[in-house]
């Protein structure tokens, strides 16, 4: 059961990080009939041409790009090898934060998003972001309790 619950977690922290890499890299965060905008680029649509800018506001990035960057830290630190059936139970941990941490950094960013934006304008990519924070979540939720029964059945091995 435990390491189902593992390869479930695994596999949503695939998902997740997906996902939050296709929502970082398009522009499709705020979407109207002549203008959609991403983290990095604004772009201005005409009929024939598009013209694209650079995105002034860097916090969304900044937050965005660094929680991803932890979400794939948890990702390695998850998959390295472990010499019993179960891993330690201090990298479980280590693993729990620094998703969790991402987790909050990517809230960050599509907090910060949109915060002068109208609900209804939001493109895809940025609900792809909130649909990312809900994996992990559950892949969070799934790790902790799997690290519980780690140290439950080692407890009762232990007596």
């Amino acid at each position: 059961m435990v390491r189902a619950m593992r390869r479930t977690a695994i596999f949503l922290l695939v998902i997740a990080i997906v996902l939050a890499l296709i929502s970082i890299s398009t522009d499709h965060w705020y979407t109207t009939h002549e203008q959609r905008a991403g983290l990095w680029k604004t772009c201005n649509i005409d009929n024939l041409i598009t013209g694209c800018t650079r995105n002034p506001n860097r916090t969304p990035a900044v937050s965005a790009l660094a929680g991803v960057i932890l979400l794939l830290i948890g990702f390695i630190i998850s998959l390295l090898p472990h010499r019993s059936e179960y891993p330690p139970r201090y990298l479980s941990y280590v693993v729990i934060v620094a998703l969790l941490i991402g987790t909050v950094l990517l809230v960050i960013s599509y907090i910060s998003y949109a915060n002068n934006t109208h609900f209804r304008l939001l493109g895809y990519s940025y609900f792809l972001m909130v649909i990312v924070t809900i994996l992990t979540l559950i892949a969070i939720a799934f790790l902790q309790y799997s690290s519980k029964q780690v140290q439950v059945t080692s407890d009762i091995g232990a007596l």
